[in-house]
């Protein structure tokens, strides 16, 4: 059997470049390929170790192997401190208005982030139901406390609006903790790599000012 390899990293095969008609040769010789294509080949077969395959114009031996890649994982943790207002909210109201998640959240200005999961920490021990949103520039909700105002213009600076109800909570005493399973793809601003966030109550509880933290998790996205 053939793998095709297109011609990269100067791999060559009889001083030919590799290209579909100049493949790696494979045979059953035992151990296993990986090829870096998200598919390995069946157990049991392996690189001809002497048919003139060379890397760098040099012949493959133990010390000029045959370059192997690997796709790097650009993932990360963002986390913030909800800015709050200490009187009890009501069903509706902006609970924290928009602030910088982070200023280089995307890798370029119109790329994408994969949000993976966001946890949200209750110091307050409340457990309220609220909203988790992300947004691509610095626009307002509203006054903290007070109905949502942001207008029909800015409605597209929304990225994503997360629901985190009061059932999602695990009780630790003296705090609650929230997971939630996002998984979803997010696109910058064609000007900005920056990422905000904001939060809307969904419940009618009281926090102290600095009562919520939120970590959000990414993987970056080239494409």
């Amino acid at each position: 059997m053939y793998s095709h390899t297109n011609a990269n990293a100067n791999l060559q095969i009889n001083k030919t470049d590799v290209s579909n008609a100049n493949p790696v040769p494979i045979s059953d010789a035992g151990g296993s390929v990986t090829v870096d294509v998200g598919t390995a080949l069946p157990a049991g077969t392996a690189v001809i170790g002497k048919t003139g395959i060379q890397v760098a114009a040099a012949d493959v031996s133990a010390s000029n192997p045959v370059p192997v890649g690997m796709a790097s994982i650009d993932a990360d943790v963002y986390e913030a401190t909800l800015t709050l207002d200490t009187n009890a909210y009501a069903d509706a109201d902006v609970l924290a208005d928009t602030q910088a998640l982070s200023a280089n959240a995307f890798p370029a200005v119109g790329g994408k982030l994969f949000v993976n999961k966001i946890v949200v920490i209750d110091l307050d021990n409340n457990g309220g139901a609220l909203d988790i949103v992300l947004l691509r520039s610095n626009t307002a909700l509203g006054t903290e406390n007070a109905a949502i105002t942001i207008s029909d213009a800015n409605a597209p600076e929304i990225l994503m609006v997360v629901p985190v109800y009061t059932t999602d909570y695990r009780s630790f005493t003296q705090f609650k903790w929230a997971a939630i399973d996002v998984n979803r793809l997010i696109k910058a601003a064609s000007d900005s790599t920056g990422l905000w966030i904001a939060a809307i109550s969904r419940d009618t509880k009281t926090y102290t000012a600095n009562g919520i933290k939120v970590r959000v998790g990414v993987t970056n996205r080239s494409a």
